[in-house]
């Protein structure tokens, strides 16, 4: 039950980030959509690009910590990448596809 939930909330998390990302080709055109990925300036504030850093932000600190305690290398790893990441990509599609396949990762790759 609780494997279903988290998808379902991921799923939410990548359909509200694709469709602001459809609305911003749409306005600006798709030419200037894909050549502005992975560049942003001061002035590119977004509430979906912040909420999905805290969100990944916090899975990575929970799966940090997890890691610590339990001497396991594994999450430790993906819990500092999950931390680190959102400063690096400001695309909200690849923050949120990188995102979730990191979580993915962290969940399917245990010992």
């Amino acid at each position: 039950m609780k494997l279903s939930k988290i998808f379902l909330v991921l799923g939410f998390l990548f359909f509200v980030g694709g469709s602001f990302v459809l609305a911003q080709e749409e306005k600006s055109g798709l030419v200037t959509a894909l050549s502005s990925i992975g560049t942003s300036s001061p002035s590119d504030f977004s509430w979906v690009n912040l909420i999905g850093s805290v969100i990944f932000g916090g899975i990575g600190f929970v799966a940090f910590i997890y890691g610590k305690k339990q001497s396991s290398y594994k999450p430790l790893f993906i819990g500092i990448v999950l931390m680190a990441y959102p400063y690096f990509l400001k695309s909200i599609f690849w923050m949120y596809t990188v995102g979730i396949v990191l979580c993915l990762l962290l969940f399917f790759w245990r010992d």
